[in-house]
């Protein structure tokens, strides 16, 4: 007979003031926002949320979305289907298409960036794309607030000091008239863990004028080599096999660092995935957006 599970303490702050106060005086407490993450791994009858809860769903700092010129700002707490509700003409439709393979259309009016953002072991799908478009988030706590680069929040050890949480996002607005975001299942391949991969182009007058690609695995490793992005730039399109082989040479050198290594599989879908991007940029930035999804075939 399974044990009978204690009610949980929860808090409902109606303000950002409270809801820092709160999480000062009250550091392990569970924050719960949309509750997708907390309730994945979940296998019993009954929920277990006993401890001291604090809601974020009342703070309305943490539920709007707004629009400058230059980026596009997400409370932390913003559902994933509020923000697909913006569009591929706003959002990068490069991140449009990951997070429509977020969880589900229910799970999706639930799950928040933030979220994900706050969950080490999620980062493998979103972060490729989310670190290529160079986002920051705000991190606050009672007295501080910062913006860093997500690259930066990836890089720390532990993710977040004592009573600090994630509040904002800001998404650049950029121009990119080439993008990819291509997921690849473990069972699919025969891997471990899920891939995702993330690249974005500007391509002017025959030649790359801006180059981003990063990968991601379901176990939390991220990859981004910012030699081999600069070494793309300024070439006309299309590639030579011997840029190509430079290219291959950088990305091995970014495989070596990974641990535990990637397998055979891993590795030619991430060399094909950067040479097939190269390859439709270099025929039309059109085919190289996700509205024109292929599968990358091995």
């Amino acid at each position: 007979m399974e044990k009978k599970l204690k009610a949980p303490h929860i808090y409902t702050p109606k303000n950002m003031t409270g809801l820092l106060g709160l999480y000062r005086k009250m550091p392990q407490s569970l924050l719960y926002g949309g509750g997708t993450g907390i309730l994945w791994n979940q296998h019993r009858r009954e929920i277990d949320l006993s401890g001291t809860i604090i809601s974020l769903r009342e703070v309305p700092e943490l539920n709007f979305i707004s629009r400058t010129e230059s980026y596009l700002e997400i409370g932390a707490m913003a559902p994933l289907n509020r923000i697909l509700g913006i569009g591929p003409h706003v959002v990068a439709p490069a991140l449009h298409q990951a997070l429509e393979q977020i969880g589900n259309a229910v799970s999706r009016n639930f799950a928040t960036l933030g979220g994900n953002l706050a969950r080490r072991e999620s980062w493998g799908d979103l972060l490729p794309i989310l670190l290529v478009l160079e986002v920051r988030v705000e991190l606050r706590r009672q007295g501080t607030a910062v913006w860093i680069p997500l690259a930066r929040l990836t890089e720390r050890t532990p993710l977040f000091m004592e009573g600090e949480l994630i509040t904002r996002i800001r998404i650049p607005l950029e121009e990119w008239n080439c993008q990819l975001y291509q997921k690849f299942g473990a069972r699919q391949y025969g891997m471990e863990n899920r891939m995702a991969l993330a690249a974005l182009g500007k391509v002017q007058k025959g030649e790359i004028a801006r180059f981003r690609f990063a990968l991601g695995l379901g176990s939390g490793v991220i990859i981004r080599n910012r030699e081999l992005e600069n070494s793309v730039e300024g070439k006309k399109l299309p590639l030579p096999d011997r840029e190509l082989l430079i290219l291959d040479e950088l990305l091995d050198q970014s495989l070596e660092k990974i641990h535990p290594p990637l397998t055979a599989v891993q590795k030619q879908l991430y060399r094909r995935s950067l040479h097939w991007f190269l390859q439709r940029t270099a025929l039309s930035p059109v085919e190289a957006a996700p509205g024109n999804r292929r599968r990358l075939s091995l």
